[in-house]
């Protein structure tokens, strides 16, 4: 599955409430999973001088992540693809190709 970063603007972000914030999508990104809707919370990422959180995760699709942030009711600026290093690889987050990305702003699919 491909890999996707979602960009997430937060203030003021503490350990915990990133830790709360982290559960909150597995839970979704399982509830989606379990009914047919491949996709994977991997790790997150947060910037506390940016304002700024990125999540990592393995997808179907752009749409698909979208999905799992929409549902744990987190605003997000965007799902654009990543590349994952080698070592994600070996642990078994294998890359293929690549998907438009998916603008919250705009709701809809777009290029790179």
């Amino acid at each position: 599955m491909p890999t996707y970063a979602v960009e997430v603007y937060a203030q003021r972000l503490s350990e915990s409430d990133l830790s709360e914030l982290v559960t909150r999508l597995r839970l979704a990104a399982d509830k989606l999973s379990m009914r047919g809707t491949a996709v994977r919370h991997v790790e997150a990422v947060f910037m506390p001088e940016d304002e700024v959180c990125f999540h990592i995760f393995k997808g179907a699709s752009p749409a698909s992540v979208a999905a799992v942030m929409e549902r744990a009711d987190v605003p997000f600026e965007r799902v654009i693809e990543a590349i994952a290093p080698e070592v994600l690889q070996g642990a078994g987050l294998e890359l293929d190709g690549i998907a438009p990305a998916v603008s919250a702003k705009e709701g809809r699919e777009e290029r790179p």
